[in-house]
């Protein structure tokens, strides 16, 4: 068991997604550890980072091979014995990098845990699976979002020596600061208030089902032409033609108010308060980072049966549509537009507190917490047994 405050050394982007996820867990984790934040030198620092994390290190640089040793040299000097690696996008693509850092830290006597966000890569980043063989080659133990995510790390190969557990992940809380009413939201969006919104979030990929949700909402205005499709997305990675594509259709689409520009942290709940209800119309999914934020906010959702949490969302907080199908997608969106909207509000916010009771960052920072405890137990008894002992004690 971890006997006194754990060093820590965590590992994930500077901004967005990841860096969210990371500030979140970061305060639940305090209480036993002392985290260390290493992030990239390229990239602006998400607003949540600077308020929550003091000094984060920005290390991490492809494209100067001294960042390794600079990194390992960090554990080294502060004995730290767990690196806890976030793997998503940005770590994929730039595969043979980690792994050198990570050989690197583990050659110092850190353990290393990687933290997989989505197990297989999405449409827009190709990535070799002997590449990600090689990143799981450095890993002592593997966490994962749900048990969906855990069934496709069978696509790989790596040791079954190397422990898997599930983290749960929480609610983007601290990007609700009651800023806004639905009806101020609305006046600095300059949006009327009897229109209802339909709020589509996020960054662009091709299996996201975008065009497929625009389609649905030509049906949607079939019934309520006072609706609106507010498509919030912006292009990362991919084919940026296939962007450009949809933005333009978009922008032509009768009812629909299209915006290719990053949100940032303090906006956010801007956004989401104007919001009747929240989309989200993927053809595949790991975890979603979108759905906790509309937890967080309380939003109503439609969300595809491609999500792993979809049974347990239908009929509150939300709605479950068939992956792929606009008509589907259409009558998820109308019923719930079929609620009076005060109503609405109030069921979608007792659904998620009943569907996510136990599912929190506490749980998450537990789990983590656990399978320090259970590499570390493995490294005392491997030295035990080095020392000439015949017994396990």
């Amino acid at each position: 068991m971890i006997e006194r405050r754990s060093e820590i050394l965590i590992i994930t982007s500077p901004n967005a997604g990841l860096a969210h996820y990371v500030v979140h867990l970061w305060r639940h984790i305090l209480p036993w550890a002392n985290p260390t934040l290493v992030t990239h030198r390229i990239g602006k620092l998400d607003d949540l980072v600077l308020q929550h994390i003091p000094t984060p290190l920005r290390l991490v640089d492809e494209n100067d091979e001294t960042s390794v040793a600079r990194i390992a040299n960090l554990v080294e000097t502060r004995n730290i014995k767990i690196v806890n690696l976030h793997v998503a996008s940005t770590v994929r693509l730039q595969l043979a990098y980690f792994v050198r850092v990570l050989r690197a830290v583990r050659a110092g006597g850190a353990r290393v845990i990687l933290t997989l966000h989505d197990v297989l890569p999405y449409a827009n980043i190709e990535v070799d699976a002997a590449d990600m063989n090689a990143l799981f080659a450095q890993a002592d133990a593997l966490l994962v979002g749900n048990s969906s995510e855990q069934r496709r790390l069978m696509a790989f190969d790596f040791s079954s020596d190397i422990p898997v557990a599930k983290v749960p992940h929480g609610p983007y809380d601290l990007l609700v600061r009651k800023t806004y009413t639905i009806y101020s939201a609305r006046k600095k969006l300059r949006i009327p208030n009897e229109t209802r919104i339909v709020l589509c979030f996020g960054s662009w990929r091709p299996d996201k089902g975008f065009e497929t949700l625009i389609d649905a909402h030509r049906m949607v205005r079939e019934q309520y032409t006072d609706v609106l499709l507010y498509m919030h997305t912006w292009h990362r990675h991919g084919d940026l033609a296939n962007f450009k594509q949809l933005s333009f259709r978009a922008r032509s689409e009768v009812g629909v108010k299209f915006s290719s520009k990053y949100i940032p942290a303090p906006e956010v709940e801007l956004v989401f308060s104007a919001a009747d209800l929240v989309v989200l119309p993927y053809t595949r999914v790991s975890q979603s980072g979108i759905l906790h934020l509309a937890r967080a906010m309380q939003k109503p959702v439609v969300v595809s049966d491609a999500f792993h949490e979809a049974d347990k969302l239908e009929p509150w907080p939300g709605r479950v549509a068939v992956a792929d199908s606009a008509s589907s997608l259409a009558k998820a969106i109308t019923g719930l537009l079929s609620i009076t909207p005060a109503v609405l509000q109030v069921q979608a916010a007792q659904g998620w507190r009943r569907v996510f009771s136990n599912d929190g960052w506490e749980e998450n920072a537990s789990g983590l917490r656990s399978m320090i405890d259970r590499i570390s137990c493995a490294d005392k008894r491997t030295a035990y047994i080095s020392a000439g002992s015949d017994q396990i004690g």
